[in-house]
Order: structure tokens, then sequence, then C-alpha cells
């Protein structure tokens, strides 16, 4: 065997024994949390596809702003496997580990596989940091279609660069860039506009001739084109290309405050951040300038590589065995202080600045061509390109970020290659080690922190419930409650054929519950991802139907503050005049206040329709009402439903109440009595010295539209 095989055969061991890593650590840390939490704001997707699968036509029968790519696949899966969402679940460990190997194998392309195996490793970990734990979500599908078409622009770049054998990647550079842009059209578009300059600025740096030039990129055009031309096909035959046009365009616009909003908001709300952390990026690129500078003064091959990625890869291990298995290792390493998503993406901008004027001086300069300086501009502008997409949806996102934590890592690693450098890269390791136990630990303590919404730790997810939906899936004792105790009254007070009403991101309660929704159009009512226009026709929807249940997730009023201000121009959403209208809804017509349902800071209300209401009685089981036997009010729910009955237009006049114990509406979205002009409260209501404390002084009901006027 030759020498040159050898080497290759060594190479390929090499690159195998990284992969192996990196697929390893991913897919035992997702396969862990699999099974483990859930959160109010899971699937949504189940339940598009749920209205596909009842023949519902998407843009048509109910409101989506992305394209349908990701609903599609997901109705096929459900159609083939059932609703249970441990299927789902399982489905996210192999896209998870898959992606953590896609940034494996393209880093390796450019750097050594050492460097290649920790970024990737520390890369996924924080990609999954961020503040919502699916593995399967149509995000992670979609950085699966992204990584690829980057891995095959790597590969076309080389290629082009050789002058051989480049159609074929060119081709699926196109084609994953335009499946890209079908799961989600903003993200996906920005990284087709980057993708055309790209190779516009490859042909240029090669010196590439017009002729070349124009015949490589008719040949991407294609590709990118082939993708989309046969969605618009299956869209025609299917009649609803008109209807996406509009949604994926003007509707998804119209959600996020206009294209200007769109573009530069979150650059205006975030400039402090960016300046703050300015400095350190242009340190980092100094010191890659100077370290590339010491490397190629004093090059030799590293024998560190590999004491380092074994010493990496055992610590992280046993690291990983035990942060998984001790909470208080979880707590304590959750606490510390995890890297912002500002100083990578700075880092980013500054480095491809850098790189960018360094290459256009070369081909002024007609220098030689360096590839490598070429392949690592272009993941810099991907990933400049990834940020900008996700801070386009309301500010830089985590989950968006964990190739560019990789590569600067990866840059940082492979500019020290000189005697001695297994102190500097045994330290970068080590503080890889540091950020991937901190970010694990947290996704452990905080699996959900959105907006308000939250859950409980992994570690405290060991009880089973009896929903067959959630059929394998662990859940902390209070979760497991409220979602029983939910599923459990809705079930019992209405009946199959009924419909109901969640809101705003919880479509997941009408498969729980096995009921549907009243026909409204927008089946979650989240403040970017549907129109003002929709939810206005909504609320007369609801009003003439009105559900037989209406579950509210009664959340901080920092949340619509936050989406009006970044999205709304400050003013009130249809999200907020949805709300609004339930409240209203549930006081004014015969509704019954069933109970606030809390697990951790998720509070969730339910209104059951009575139907059999005709009288003022039949709602105190103490007490008869009289001077001598008042009702008697002992618990929060008597005290709303009786606030509920007077607004519904019942006075009780002549009757007579008795409170029993001190009651406390901190976690109640309290209504009063009377709140308008047309109601009155005539009855004897005696407090019997006891107190109502905490009215609408909770977090969760600081901006309830009504007064506070309390019983006399």
């Amino acid at each position: 065997m030759s020498f040159s095989h050898l080497k290759n055969l060594k190479q390929n061991q090499k690159f195998i024994l990284g992969l192996i890593l990196v697929f390893s650590f991913s897919f035992i840390y997702a396969a862990f949390l699999s099974n483990k939490t859930f959160s109010t704001a899971e699937g949504w997707y189940s339940y598009y596809a749920k209205e596909i699968l009842d023949g519902k036509a998407v843009y048509s029968d109910f409101e989506y702003l992305f394209t349908p790519a990701y609903m599609y696949l997901i109705a096929g899966i459900i159609k083939l496997f059932g609703y249970k969402l441990i299927v789902l679940r399982i489905l996210g460990i192999f896209i998870y580990a898959g992606l953590a190997s896609l940034i494996y194998i393209i880093l390796s392309r450019i750097f050594s596989y050492t460097a290649a195996t920790i970024s990737a490793i520390t890369g996924i970990f924080y990609l999954q940091s961020e503040v919502y734990s699916v593995f399967y979500d149509y995000v992670r599908v979609m950085d699966i279609f992204s990584h690829l078409a980057i891995l095959f622009m790597v590969i076309a770049i080389q290629k082009i660069y050789h002058g051989k054998g480049k159609n074929i990647a060119l081709y699926l550079w196109g084609i994953f860039s335009s499946l890209f842009f079908l799961v989600k059209q903003n993200m996906g578009g920005l990284f087709l506009v980057f993708s055309m300059m790209m190779l516009v600025f490859t042909c240029l740096y090669l010196e590439k001739s017009l002729k070349q030039s124009i015949f490589l990129i008719s040949k991407y055009i294609c590709a990118i084109a082939v993708p989309i031309l046969l969605f618009i096909v299956i869209c025609s035959a299917t009649g609803i290309l008109k209807n996406m046009i509009q949604s994926v365009l003007f509707g998804a616009v119209e959600a996020k405050g206009g294209l200007i909003a769109i573009l530069f908001q979150w650059i205006c709300n975030g400039y402090i951040s960016f300046i703050q952390v300015l400095l350190w990026g242009i340190v980092f690129t100094f010191f890659v300038y100077l370290m590339k500078r010491v490397s190629m003064k004093y090059l030799q091959a590293s024998k560190a590589n590999k004491y380092v990625l074994a010493s990496f890869s055992l610590i992280l291990f046993v690291g990983l065995l035990f942060t998984l298995q001790s909470e208080s290792l979880g707590i304590y390493y959750a606490n510390q202080r995890r890297l912002d998503v500002t100083l990578p993406f700075i880092i980013t901008v500054c480095m491809m600045i850098y790189l960018g004027i360094n290459c256009i001086w070369c081909i002024i300069k007609h220098q030689n061509k360096n590839i490598q300086k070429l392949k690592i501009l272009s993941l810099l502008g991907a990933c400049f390109s990834f940020s900008y997409g996700a801070g386009m949806s309301g500010g830089l996102s985590i989950g968006e970020s964990g190739l560019c934590v990789a590569l600067v890592i990866a840059i940082l690693f492979d500019c020290m290659n000189f005697s001695g450098d297994f102190i500097p890269k045994f330290a970068i390791s080590c503080y890889c080690i540091f950020l991937s136990i901190s970010c694990i630990s947290y996704k452990l303590v905080v699996p959900c922190q959105w907006w308000g919404i939250n859950e409980s730790s992994v570690y405290e997810s060991t009880s089973t419930t009896s929903i067959p939906l959630l059929e394998g899936i662990k859940l902390s004792k209070n979760t497991k409650k409220m979602y029983e105790d939910i599923v459990k009254v809705v079930q019992k007070n209405t009946e199959q054929d009924d419909v109901i009403y969640s809101f705003p991101q919880m479509p997941i309660f009408y498969l729980l519950c096995d009921r549907n929704d009243p026909g409204v159009f927008s089946k979650v009512e989240w403040f970017d991802v549907s129109t003002n226009e929709s939810l206005e026709k909504d609320i007369n929807i609801l009003k003439e139907t009105k559900p037989s249940a209406i579950i509210i997730y009664n959340l901080y009023d920092d949340t619509y503050k936050g989406h009006e201000k970044s999205f709304n121009s400050n003013k009130k959403s249809g999200t907020r005049e949805i709300r609004d209208s339930l409240y209203e809804l549930v006081n004014t017509e015969n509704y019954k206040y069933a109970g606030t349902y809390i697990s951790e800071d998720n509070n969730i209300s339910v209104y059951i329709l009575d139907k059999d209401a005709a009288s003022e009685d039949g709602l105190f089981e103490k007490g008869s009402g009289t001077k001598e036997s008042p009702y008697l009010i002992s618990s929060e729910d008597e005290l709303v439903n009786l606030a509920m009955k007077v607004n519904q237009g019942y006075s009780f006049e002549g009757v007579y109440f008795k409170q029993t114990t001190s009651l406390d509406l901190s976690d109640i979205i309290w209504v009063p009595a009377g709140y308008n002009e047309n109601t009155t409260f005539m009855g004897n209501y005696n407090k019997n010295g006891y107190f109502i404390k905490n009215v609408n002084s909770g977090p969760k009901n600081s901006n309830v539209p009504f007064g506070k006027k309390i019983f006399k």
C-alpha cells in the first residue's frame, strides 16, 4: 500500500471518529430529553396536520403565514403513525443528531477534524439551549435543509476553484437552498440572496470568464427553480396557490408590522447590545490575524490535536452523564453565565468584513487565490444571513446561531498550529466543555421559557399520564395534574360533537380533549403568526357559535406589550382584541367558571357554556340564598361564578350571600360584578369579616380591560 493510500486511510479514520463522537453526544442528549416535559405551545403542527387530514385546505380554510412544506411533512407522518407525540419526539432525535453531523461535516471540509469535532459538539448544544426544546420543530427541519445547502455550497466553491466536477454540487446547493426557502420564506429568501451574491463573488475572485460565470449562475438558478416550480404546480393543482401567495407574502408582512419593521426594527431594538460587544468582535478578528501570522512563521504539524480531542471527549462524556442524573449539578451549571448570542454574531460580522476586504484586495492586485479564505468567507456570510433572518422574526436567535458559534470556535482553534499549541487548544476545549455543560443544564432545568410560558424541569418529569396523545411522555406532577384536570373538565361538560376554543398558543387542547374548534380561521392566535384581520373575523365567529368550552392561557401583560412594540407599532393587536372579546363573552353569555389550572407560571382558565342556565339558582351548592340561610362563598371559584352571573344579567335582588373565608385572587383573572352600566348586583353580600386579596394584582392580571369594583 502506497504512502498516499495510508495517509488517506488515516484521514478517513479521523473523519469517521469525529463523526461518531458528534452523532453520539447529540443522540444521547436528545434521546434523554425526548420523552420528558410537555409545553402548552407544542403541537401546533399536529393540529394543522389534523385539519389537512380532515380535508381542510391550508390558506382557504385556515390561516398559515409560512410555506406549507413542513406542515404536509408532519401530516404525512401522522397519517402513517397516528397522533401520539412520542412518534414526533423520536423523529426529533434523528433530526437533531443529523443536524449535529451536518455541522461537523461542513466544518471538517475546512478545518482539522479535531477542531470540527469540538466546535460541532459545542455548537449543537448551544443551538438547543434556546427558549423552547422541540427537536422536531419546523426550524430544525429548516436547519437540515439550510445546512445541506451550506455543505454543497462549500463543495461547489472548491470544485469551481479546481475547475472540474462542479455540476452535481452546484445543483444540490441550489436544490437545498430552494427547500430551505420552501420551509421558511424570510430566512430562506435571505439565504437565496446571499447564495447568489456568494456565487457571483466566487466567479470574480477566481477570475472566471464572463461566459463561465453566466454558465455557473444559470445552473444554480435552474436548480433553485426546480423545487419551487414543482411546488407551484402542486399548489396550483390543489387550488391553494393564490391564497398561499397572499398569506406568505402580504399576510406574513402585515403580521410582523410591515416590511421596514421586519428588515430593520430588530437592529434598532438591539443596537446598544451590538455596540457593547463590537470591540470584542474587533479584538477577536485581530487576535486570529496575529495567530495566523505566528502559525505561518512557525508552522508545524500539530501533535496536540489528538490529545486535546481525547481529553475533551472523556471529560464532556463524564460531565454529560453526571449532569443528566444530578439535579443539583444541573441547577448549578444552569445558573452559570452562558454565551450571549450577540457576541458570536458580531464576531461573525467583523470577520466577514475583514475577509471580504482581503479577498477584494486579492482581486484588485491579482494575487494568488486562497480557497481556504473563500470557503470561510462563505460560511461567515451564511451565518450572517441566518442571524439576520432570525432577527427579522423578532431578534437574534440562539437556535439559528449554532453553526455561528461552532464556526467561531473552529477558527480560533485552527489558527494555532505552532510549537506549544497544546496549552491554548486545551484551554479552548475546556471552555467548550463548560459552555456545553451549561447549555445542557439550562435546558434540563428550564426546558421551556418563552414569553412567560414555561415548564417544569426535566428532573421533575417522572410521572406518566392517562391522556392517550401523551402516552410515553413523562411530566412533572404539577404539569400532569394541570393537563388531566383541564381535559377532564372539558370532556365531562361537553359532547364529542361540541366545539371548544383554545387561546392563544395551544391548539394542542383540541387534540388532547378530542374536540374541534368552532371554525375559526386562525388556529394559533399568536402575535406574529396570525393577522389582525383574521382575528377580527374570528371574534364574530366566536360570538355566533358560543363554544361549549373556552380555554384561555392568561398571558403576562409584558407579552402583549412586547409583541405589539415589535410587530404592531405599539397599537392594540388582534391577539389582544380577541382576548378582551373572550373575557367579555364568558362574562355576558351563560358561561360558568370551571377553574384556573396552574403549573409553574402557566396559568390557564376554563369556562363552560351553561346551556341549561335559566335562573339565578343552581349555581351555589351551600345555602338557599335567604337571610336565614345565605349562599356560602367559600372558594375563589364560587366568587368568580357569582361575578360572572351578575355580568350575565342576573341581579340577585333580595338574595343573600356570606363569605366564609378569606379569598386570594392572585391567580385569577378577575372581572368584577357589574363592570358596566348594564349590569348591577342587587343582592346582599356579607364579607363576614374576611378579606378578598390581590384583586388584579398578579402579574398576569394587570391588564384586564375592566374595573376593580368589589361587592359592598
